[in-house]
């Protein structure tokens, strides 16, 4: 099995501008969690502030970058990867494959995906002639066929990593809740995500 994560993002994006009780702000910097009484309450936002009786920080390779964040808290670090896309026409490859080095994900309508790197590099998003070179070299040791594919995508982006594994629930800061962490699986972990934070929040 397989997601997609532009086709879920537009699903999800769709589905909450149609909800009645939620706002969506993109483009909005948080600048500190707010914190009174030992509660976080919120966050200050560049232009605003937001106060709340539950917040979630789920900010990627970013969580620990806010001011506020519990000192107690696992520092979340980018790992960045890059990734190729192909496109094979007619369609050949048919199941995902994995290989030594890297995997390939046919997505079903000629689009291939192929990756991927680990670079622990901070926050240096770049494709790379070696990195295009080492997933291309693992593609096609799994899936020969793809040599005659037509490359028509490269990028890299960052996978947030805590050391012990994914953040996910009531932190040590009463009214904050962590979603954050999950490295190489945030799409696959996302639904039991949503629902363990949802769980710890109603218990709060």
């Amino acid at each position: 099995a397989q997601v997609d994560p532009q086709s879920l993002l537009r699903a999800l994006m769709a589905a909450l501008s149609r909800h009645p009780r939620i706002t969506v702000r993109s483009g909005a910097t948080v600048e500190r969690l707010l914190v009174e009484r030992d509660r976080c309450t919120g966050v200050k936002l560049d232009d605003d502030v937001l106060h709340a009786d539950a917040t979630v920080l789920a900010a990627g390779s970013w969580s620990s970058l806010i001011p506020g964040v519990p000192a107690g808290m696992p520092v979340v670090r980018p790992v960045p990867g890059q990734m190729v896309l192909l496109d094979e026409r007619p369609p050949r490859a048919r199941t995902i494959v994995f290989g030594a080095g890297g995997y390939v994900v046919p997505r079903g309508d000629g689009r291939v995906l192929c990756g991927s790197t680990m670079e622990h590099a901070g926050f240096r998003k770049e494709v790379t002639a070696a990195g295009v070179h080492t997933i291309l070299g693992s593609a096609l040791a799994c899936v020969p066929s793809l040599g005659a594919a037509q490359l028509i995508g490269t990028w890299s982006n960052f996978r947030p990593h805590a050391e012990g594994g994914a953040l996910v629930g009531a932190s040590e800061l009463p009214g904050l809740f962590l979603a954050t962490g999950h490295h190489r699986n945030g799409i696959l972990l996302s639904k039991i995500t949503a629902d363990e934070v949802a769980a710890a929040i109603l218990r709060d």
